[in-house]
């Protein structure tokens, strides 16, 4: 196996790389402050501009987007180049083990990357790739088959893509990131990332595994797992468009097993993801106001697969399935083996996200289940909006806005779907009631359900009191 440390001493000594047990030092380095880290998937990036010319070997560039200086034990800048079965480490703060720029092209087969060193700013990881062990920019394009990542470093994220025609893809290799602030893997400023069968886990506080952050980017991940271990760290964090399928195994147990800022989207089919800490949720759909994400309407879109939220407490800081706050959130779900462990399936409200920061504005949800089983409560507060809409045989177990707030509430039932009341409900549209008589054959259960307006299944508006199977009431307010 080769080893890449640096070309030689002296190159060594100019990027700042620790070689053979020699502690070297180099500048300081000129970072400018990035926007304040508000949250689980704090990422950060990295762009183009090297000012040396180096095609490999330890070294350094100045990087024009941070106005930071960018060490790195091997460096390709600009060019084509591959390598087989070599291992490269960095010990050095601040330092990537690999950084590809300026349109470079390289490709990794089976390498052993590690680096260790601390980031001295996490801000300016998380926003422009400082210190990941692997870092393209520039419209460089990186590909990896095989081989490894591990970091041990603050701010050490494992892979990392910056910038419109950037592309890193990551086939069949391994990413461990133990240090606070260290994702697995993050695309950001535009940046592309593609991961087919790719293993990963984070231990690490604010080390979300897969995530995109200020300017968004595109990941799209094909197997393989996420595992976050670490405080405020989800499995998925996205201030762009991320996409997964068939992936075994997406989890935390430090954070919701999902996160969406701002304007922007997760698609995840036939996957399981879940989250277990206690004091969370399960997706959470929110707009920071960081200035990380812009946007309010965000996108969940979940087919086949599992999602859980198994954690059984519910406080003003965790319990439900699905949380939407300070934003516009549509949630999709198909076919998905759905677990809300609190007994809460989706919240919406003008709520904070545990981290004491006021929202400015209500939680706005609009849901679509296909073919979907759902059980648990759909619950709002008085700034809270819930329009939820039932076909192809889906089934709601569970009370709506059972406490009656002045957040507004409608539910729609194709004739195939149905609603079992588990509690005294308050709903303010209720359309699709399929009536027999004066039976409401679709909803069930022996609560009271009280409702404003509603049309039954043919389109004809409801008035007055109707039956429910099960004994219960359908009253009109």
């Amino acid at each position: 196996m080769k080893i890449m440390e640096g070309a030689n001493i002296k190159e060594s000594i100019k990027a700042g790389v620790t070689m053979k047990g020699m502690v070297l030092r180099w500048a300081t380095l000129l970072l400018l402050a990035g926007s304040v880290c508000m949250w689980s998937g704090c990422g950060g990036s990295s762009d183009s501009g090297s000012s040396s010319n180096s095609s490999g070997g330890s070294s350094s560039s100045s990087n024009v987007i941070t106005g930071a200086t960018i060490y790195a034990a091997y460096k390709l800048d600009g060019g084509t180049n591959s390598t087989t079965d070599t291992a490269y480490n960095a010990t050095a703060a601040d330092t990537s083990a690999i950084y590809v720029t300026n349109g470079g092209t390289l490709t990794l087969t089976d390498p052993t990357i590690t680096t260790s060193g601390d980031s001295s700013s996490t801000e300016n990881s998380s926003f422009y790739g400082l210190n990941a062990a692997v870092l393209a920019d520039g419209g460089s394009t990186l590909t990896m088959n095989g081989g490894t990542i591990t970091t041990s470093g603050s701010g050490a994220n494992g892979a990392y893509s910056y910038g419109s025609g950037t592309t890193v893809t990551i086939s069949d290799a391994t990413i461990n990131a133990t240090g606070g602030g260290g994702h697995g893997v993050m695309a950001v400023g535009g940046g592309t990332m593609i991961l087919n069968n790719v293993t990963q886990e984070t231990w690490g506080a604010s080390s979300s595994v897969i995530a995109l952050d200020k300017g968004g980017g595109t990941i799209t991940v094909t197997g393989g797992t996420a595992t976050a271990h670490g405080q405020n760290s989800a499995a998925l964090y996205s201030t762009g468009v991320l996409t997964v399928t068939d992936s075994t195994l997406l989890t935390s147990d430090g954070a919701e097993a999902a996160v969406i800022e701002g304007s922007n989207s997760i698609t995840v089919t036939d996957s399981n993801l879940s989250s277990t800490y206690p004091n969370k949720w399960g997706v959470m759909l929110y707009q920071s106001g960081s200035g990380d994400a812009s946007g309010t309407d965000g996108y969940f879109t979940m087919t086949g697969g599992s999602l859980s939220y198994v954690a059984t407490s519910y406080n003003t800081y965790g319990g439900p399935l699905l949380y939407n706050t300070n934003s516009t959130a549509y949630w999709s779900l198909s076919g998905v083996t759905a677990t809300a462990g609190s007994g809460i399936f989706l919240k919406a409200c003008k709520c904070d996200w545990g981290n004491s920061t006021a929202a400015s504005a209500g939680g706005v949800s609009y849901l679509d289940a296909d073919d979907q089983t759902m059980v648990g409560d759909l619950v709002v507060d008085d700034d809270g909006s819930i329009t939820a809409s039932l076909t192809n045989s889906s089934s709601l177990t569970g009370a709506i806005n059972e406490d009656n707030y002045d957040g507004t509430v409608s539910l729609t039932l194709d004739s195939t779907s149905s609603w079992t009341a588990t509690a005294t409900s308050y709903v303010d549209t209720l359309n699709g009631v399929v009536l027999s008589g004066t039976t409401a054959t679709n909803i069930i259960g022996s609560a009271t359900i009280y409702y404003s307006t509603g049309t039954d299944s043919n389109g004809n508006a409801l008035s007055g009191n109707y039956t429910l199977l099960g004994g219960g009431t359908l009253k009109q307010i």
